[in-house]
């Protein structure tokens, strides 16, 4: 894994709403929607400002989710990388879903797929759901309430 960092908006312990069981939720930070109903704006810029945020290694977000495995194992839970937008940081995202498969822990990610195939390519092989935020099919009300066109 080396040295490589990713920027992370938080950690939260305890999920029941992101996936099977308990959950520990990192959200990443960074998005390129800008969509009017988001639930985390603070996680729409990628720099870390005031206290929204923090430089991290997958190591050191690892060694948090392990503190939670017991918890995993009882309520057949895991881990969910949300954000944000993962695939902004599919090789930092990899890396904690790599880490995670290797303790045995279920992996699952929250996406708008608003990225590259390679991006989304490089996670899939450490993934056991993939939780899709379809927004809009509208072109024209997708770029007003997002900001982006969904013409791909």
């Amino acid at each position: 894994m080396g040295t490589r960092t990713g920027k992370v908006l938080r950690i939260e312990k305890s999920s029941i709403y992101d996936g099977e069981g308990l959950r520990t939720v990192v959200y990443v930070k960074g998005c390129p929607l800008r969509c009017q109903w988001c639930s985390t704006p603070e996680s729409q810029l990628v720099e870390c400002m005031m206290d929204y945020g923090y430089d991290a290694t997958p190591e050191s977000i690892l060694k948090e989710i392990r503190k939670d495995e017991v918890f995993f194992f009882h309520s057949g839970g895991g881990v969910t990388i949300s954000g944000g937008e993962v695939m902004l940081q599919s090789d930092f995202v990899r890396d904690i879903l790599a880490g995670c498969k290797e303790d045995g822990l279920n992996t699952a990610i929250e996406s708008s797929l608003f990225g590259s195939y390679e991006a989304l390519e490089k996670l899939l092989p450490y993934l056991d759901t993939v939780f899709v935020d379809f927004k809009i099919e509208d072109e024209e009300l997708h770029r007003k309430y997002t900001g982006v066109s969904n013409a791909g």
